[in-house]
C-alpha cells in the first residue's frame, strides 16, 4: 500500500508570497478510479474543484476555500442497486507550519486545526479528496427502498410485513414478529 494521495495536487507554498492564487484542478479518469474504489464507490464520474490559496503571516498559514463538484454512484444500503448523485460542496480548509513538540489545546468552539505544511508543501488535491469523503452520503438509499422483515422472519425490501401502511416496520413490530415466529416453532 502506498502513502501516495490518489488526487494529489502539491503547491509550493513559497510560490505564494505574490498573494492569493486562484485554481481549477480536474481528476483524471485514472484518479476518479481510485478515489472511487479508496471510498467505496461505484463510480466517480467526475470531480473538480476551485479553489483559491491564500498565503497568511508570511506564509506560515495558508487558507484555502473552495467549491468541489462531483458526480458519483454508490450502492443502496437496502436494494445494492447504483444511487447517483451530484455533490456540490463548498469548503475550507487552513494549513500551517508548527511545532510537532508543542501540545496545542482546542475546544469545541474552536475551528478545526491547521492541516501541516509539509516540506513547504501543501497538497490541494488531498484537501479536495478528503472534503468529497465527508459530502459522501454514508447510508445512500434508493427513492422508495425499505427494509422489513418477511413473514418468516428473513429480511425482505421494498414492503411492510402486512401490507398496510409505508414504509419500514417499527423495531416493535418486527421484534413482536420474531416473537410470534418463535412461539410457531415452540408450539
Amino acid at each position: 500500500m502506498t502513502d501516495e494521495p490518489e488526487f494529489s495536487r502539491p503547491v509550493v507554498v513559497e510560490s505564494l508570497r505574490g498573494g492569493p492564487s486562484v485554481m481549477d484542478i480536474e481528476a483524471t479518469a485514472e484518479e476518479r478510479a481510485a478515489l472511487a474504489r479508496r471510498f467505496g464507490l461505484l463510480t466517480l464520474d467526475h470531480l473538480s474543484a476551485t479553489v483559491e490559496v491564500t498565503p497568511v503571516r508570511g506564509g506560515t498559514l495558508v487558507e484555502v476555500t473552495g467549491r468541489l463538484t462531483a458526480e458519483l454512484a454508490q450502492s443502496c444500503v437496502v436494494t445494492l442497486e447504483p444511487v447517483p448523485s451530484r455533490i456540490d460542496e463548498r469548503f475550507a480548509v487552513s494549513f500551517g507550519e508548527g511545532d510537532d513538540d508543542v501540545m496545542v489545546d482546542f475546544s469545541l468552539d474552536d475551528g478545526d486545526p491547521p492541516e501541516p505544511i509539509v516540506d513547504g508543501t501543501i497538497d490541494i488535491g488531498e484537501a479536495v479528496a478528503q472534503h468529497l469523503a465527508v459530502a459522501i452520503d454514508p447510508f445512500p438509499r434508493r427513492p422508495g427502498a425499505t427494509l422489513t422483515l418477511g413473514e418468516d422472519g428473513d429480511g425482505g425490501h421494498d414492503g411492510d410485513q402486512d401490507g398496510d401502511r409505508e414504509g419500514p416496520a417499527s423495531p416493535f413490530a418486527v421484534l413482536a414478529g420474531l416473537r410470534l415466529a418463535e412461539k410457531k416453532g415452540a408450539g
